[in-house]
């Protein structure tokens, strides 16, 4: 059993909207939900391969609350909170420009419902778009996908969107998956929502900001220090203290 700990990662001392957040939900749940009942063949569906349900299992689908439209000016200014993306849609999840696109002709954004999560063992979470699920965001952009060691590192978990080329449009729907987290283990997983505090802020804080002072230094390197100043376990009391 590996317990994985998530909460949204907004700040302590500023509007609380942990409560737009939905509990994350195994894709082989979610998916599983639609079986077909009258299924003409005795051939064995990809819900009894073991290959799927161990991906499945592991996988985790994390939804968008509200209906989001944007379109992002052209003659749009240097990178910075303030950046003016026009929104079209009656109501909207926040989304600003926080760096200068990577790609050329492909502007990137931090669609702003940052995660955290936590493990009490080592254990790599692979961020993707959905690739089982039918979207209509995935038509405009893609998430830039990330891995890292969430037993070993405490850094929130953004979504940064890149558009496609010469696109500057974006749409995601209320409830459509936004998401898969894939967690690389073969053990069972127990997920467990905790309160954000803001020691827990601070160090997610600063290990999320060190790319900015200590630059080019391999996650390995990081995850030592982690580990070498007793990082871990301040973490993991902290959280068990603020269990939901």
């Amino acid at each position: 059993m590996i317990n994985i700990y998530y909460s949204a990662f907004n700040h302590p001392t500023e509007d609380d909207f942990s409560w737009m957040y939905e509990n994350p939900v195994p894709l082989f749940k979610d998916k599983i939900k639609d079986k077909k009942k009258d299924r003409k063949t005795d051939m064995p569906g990809f819900d009894e391969c073991t290959a799927f349900q161990d991906l499945g299992t592991h996988t985790y689908v994390i939804r968008n609350p509200i209906q989001t439209h944007f379109e992002v000016p052209a003659d749009m200014y240097l990178p910075n909170e303030e950046t003016p993306i026009k929104f079209t849609s009656k109501n909207s999840i926040y989304a600003g420009i926080r760096r200068d696109d990577t790609l050329t002709n492909q502007t990137i954004f931090d669609y702003h419902m940052p995660h955290i999560f936590f493990a009490d063992k080592s254990v790599d979470l692979t961020l993707t778009s959905p690739y089982f699920h039918k979207t209509t965001y995935t038509d405009y952009g893609a998430i830039v996908p990330a891995r890292y060691d969430i037993g070993s590192w405490f850094r929130p978990l953004r979504f940064e969107i890149n558009l496609w080329e010469d696109n500057n449009i974006f749409k995601i729907e209320e409830d459509e998956p936004l998401a898969y987290v894939n967690f690389n283990t073969q053990e069972k997983i127990k997920l467990q929502r905790f309160h954000l505090t803001e020691k827990l802020f601070n160090i997610a804080s600063s290990c999320a900001e060190s790319s900015a002072w200590w630059r080019g230094i391999p996650l390995s390197k990081r995850y030592a220090k982690f580990h070498a100043s007793n990082s871990q376990k301040k973490v993991l009391d902290e959280i068990k203290l603020n269990i939901v």
